[in-house]
């Protein structure tokens, strides 16, 4: 950090007081990519769920994935005894498929894989634990197996049973690009050998090193060829989810803001 920090004129012992009064030491915390049509979303969740007949029975889908192998860590232990902790022999990834029913608490799961295929069979499962509701709502959210044709066809079989999805990272709501407008440029992995790719769109110096969006997507930018344009790492990374980066590269000559910004 003192090198980071151009070496100050401060001790290693001072520097690090001063860093301890502001910070501490610990993991950062993992948070879910966020979805930019989140409250639209909800607003239509509640108006769909406001609409339905009298006696319906609402469902909250969702997945999880078990290992039979447990994960160790460390812990204080006796220096004269290890601690064993009995494993099965062989590492196994289950998927748990579960639904609660949001007003009665009743609750229906099942073991398999993470695919169509189980999916419908805890379909199965919510549709007979209420068979003369007369209409059955699962809100589940936008993982693939749930928009997966054979999904598609069992809803039309079932008039009775209709699937809601709510807001999540789904489709779109990060940063990924669709591979028909990556491949429009010639930059990062999919520069051909030997091409010269286009320069940077922000500082204009630096080789394209990847795509990035004009407009935020967590400010309402769509996913179209308009919205997108060729950046370095460096001004990538200092844009995030700004107008325009922050920092010029080091090796930028000239004023800062751009002209061309």
């Amino acid at each position: 950090m003192w090198r980071y920090l151009n070496r100050p004129a401060l001790s290693h012992r001072t520097l690090y007081r001063r860093v301890r009064l502001v910070a501490i030491w610990r993991r950062p915390r993992l948070i879910a990519k966020g979805d930019p049509d989140r409250w639209r979303v909800l607003l239509d969740l509640t108006a769909r769920l406001r609409a339905l007949p009298r006696g319906a029975m609402v469902w909250a889908a969702d997945e999880t994935h078990v290992h039979w192998l447990s994960h160790v860590r460390a812990s204080w232990t006796l220096r004269t005894h290890r601690p064993e902790v009995l494993t099965p022999g062989k590492n196994r990834q289950v998927t748990v498929l579960g639904a609660l029913e949001l007003t009665t608490g009743r609750w229906v799961y099942r073991l398999g894989r993470r695919r169509a295929a189980d999916f419908l069979l805890l379909l199965d499962q919510v549709l007979a634990a209420f068979p003369a509701a007369p209409a059955v709502v699962v809100i589940c959210d936008n993982d693939s197996i749930h928009h997966a044709k054979a999904v598609s066809a069992y809803l039309a079989e079932h008039p009775r049973l209709k699937l809601l999805y709510g807001s999540s990272g789904g489709p779109g709501a990060g940063k990924s690009i669709p591979a028909d407008i990556l491949r429009d440029y010639d930059v990062g992995v999919n520069a051909r050998p030997g091409s010269v790719g286009p320069l940077c769109s922000w500082c204009r110096t630096s080789p394209a090193t990847s795509i990035d969006h004009v407009h935020p997507r967590v400010r309402g930018g769509d996913l179209t060829d308009a919205n997108t344009a060729p950046a370095c790492t460096f001004c990538n990374s200092s844009k995030g989810s700004r107008p325009q980066p922050v920092n010029p590269p080091p090796y930028y000559v000239g004023p800062f803001l751009s002209p061309w910004w």
